[in-house]
């Protein structure tokens, strides 16, 4: 662990710094990602094949969530990037990282808090990393730290995510949506997203608050036990 890890402390780039403190814990959770990715065989790492596969991701949102994982895993290892998913350990703090392993992209994903809209945004986020950030860093995300971050980096990477998500030519509609359960179906369908995307985009710009009788339009997402 000390020739290992201990000294991977200095690529971390914590999003929640004064949470992200029990590296005991975040190294054994990154561990379970490696093993989980020595498994996987991919591609050699294509940035524009991982652009260009973004639609096609995004469109995932609407499937079942028993079809989400196997379609977002395919997708990834066609453009060369891992994409493995971890239960959170407790005193992690993270959602979703993304760094390299061995010369090749991993990005893993803790389902912490389990809404849909979270889900989302981590992925798109960490695949952000990938695509414009150093591959000497390793991002430790928690999407709950939202705009409170100050890296340019993790900025950078909370656009992409929104704008992936909400194209941004439609994003000033989300200030005068009706907050009502027919017009969010409406927007998302529209857009091609999940109803809960949409709700989890008003909540972040306050528009209405976590407990809004709007978020019984998102859902829920578990890692299924292997």
């Amino acid at each position: 662990w000390e020739a290992q890890y201990d000294q991977l402390q200095a690529q971390f780039r914590r999003a929640r710094p004064e949470k992200q403190t029990d590296v005991a814990a975040i190294t054994a959770w990154l561990r379970m990602g490696e093993q989980q990715a020595a498994r996987l065989s991919t591609a050699d790492y294509d940035a524009s094949a991982l652009e260009q596969a973004l639609p096609a991701m995004r469109a995932l949102s609407l499937r079942p969530a028993k079809e989400i994982a196997p379609g977002l895993s395919a997708l990834c290892a066609g453009a060369g990037v891992a994409l493995v998913f971890v239960p959170a350990l407790p005193r992690t703090h993270v959602t979703g990282v993304a760094r390299w392993v061995a010369g090749k992209p991993l990005i893993q994903l803790s389902l912490l808090g389990k809404w849909n809209d979270g889900f989302w945004f981590s992925l798109f986020h960490e695949i952000a990393h990938v695509l414009k950030h150093p591959t000497r860093a390793i991002f430790l995300d928690d999407a709950s730290s939202g705009d409170t971050v100050q890296s340019a980096e993790e900025q950078e990477a909370n656009r992409f995510a929104t704008d992936v998500l909400i194209p941004r030519a439609r994003q000033s509609e989300l200030m005068s949506l009706a907050l009502e359960d027919r017009s969010v179906a409406a927007f998302a369908q529209q857009l091609g997203v999940h109803p809960g995307i949409v709700v989890g985009q008003l909540q972040h710009r306050k528009r209405i608050g976590w407990d809004h009788a709007l978020t019984r339009l998102k859902a829920r997402y578990e890692i299924a036990k292997r």
